[in-house]
């Protein structure tokens, strides 16, 4: 799958469930020689919840940042689609608290 379609599918996610199942998908499709060429603080484990998402996009582009010009067009593709996960999931989180929000105001 390419980059756009990985973003794509984080995207259309509907839960913080879906979404780890997602980047897990991901992460699957890496070959372990792949992993290999990584800086070791770069090489995700297993993404558990919604914490590693967000651990993962923030390391994964502050990296970005600091290494240069020389980054690997993988980790590059890492990062981004990280980063569109982080981004489902704090739109996901939001809309998960305006509802509880809203229903407690029906209740009261």
């Amino acid at each position: 799958m390419d980059l756009s379609s990985w973003q794509q599918r984080m995207m259309s996610r509907k839960s913080e469930r879906d979404l780890v199942a997602a980047l897990r998908d991901y992460l699957a499709g890496w070959l372990p020689e792949d992993f290999l060429r990584l800086p070791e603080a770069c090489r995700p484990g297993k993404i558990r919840d919604g914490e590693d998402i967000y651990e993962w996009a923030f390391t994964l582009t502050r990296y970005r940042f600091s290494s240069g010009p020389a980054l690997l067009s993988r980790l590059e593709e890492m990062e981004v689609v990280f980063s569109q996960a982080a981004t489902r999931l704090s739109q996901l989180r939001a809309t998960c608290s305006r509802e509880a929000s809203e229903t407690s105001e029906a209740v009261a």
